[in-house]
């Protein structure tokens, strides 16, 4: 299975398929039958939000050896960044949650520099402080 990342949380997928069929004679007076096997490709769509039970199959092709899907996920469905990739994406996540951090800084003057609460809050998300242990002896756990 190979699984692309798609807008939202929507995701598209591709299942290799192993088929075994029998095909016997139609006489039976022999037990006479070939068996073959057939290797099929998949091509599908779900939404996580709705649990995949949106699940379609969008179309079945024979099975090449190989996935053509455009932005993998792995196995936990996370995207898979390749290398010459990961500065475009930042930036892109920089463009979009925390612009400020993409200014050039000026002769003699300090880079920017993230602020973590601040990018929580331009994502929508809410940073709690809270101890892991109460006696302090776990440290730098997210």
């Amino acid at each position: 299975m190979w699984v692309e990342d798609k807008p939202g949380m929507e995701v598209h997928f591709d299942v290799a398929i192993s088929i075994w069929f029998e095909t016997h004679e139609g006489d039976y007076h022999y037990d006479d039958y070939d068996e073959n096997i057939v290797w099929m490709m998949a091509h599908c769509r779900g939404d996580l939000d709705k649990n995949l039970d949106d699940f379609e199959i969008l179309r079945v092709s024979k099975y090449n050896g190989k996935s053509r899907v455009k932005d993998p996920m792995d196995d936990s469905l996370v995207p898979i960044i390749p290398y010459e990739k990961l500065d475009d994406v930042a930036t892109a996540f920089l463009q979009e949650y925390y612009p400020v951090a993409l200014r050039i800084p000026m002769r003699g003057q300090a880079p920017v520099w993230v602020d973590p609460k601040e990018l929580a809050k331009n994502m929508g998300l809410t940073v709690k402080n809270q101890r892991i242990r109460e006696d302090g002896s776990v440290f730098g756990q997210i």
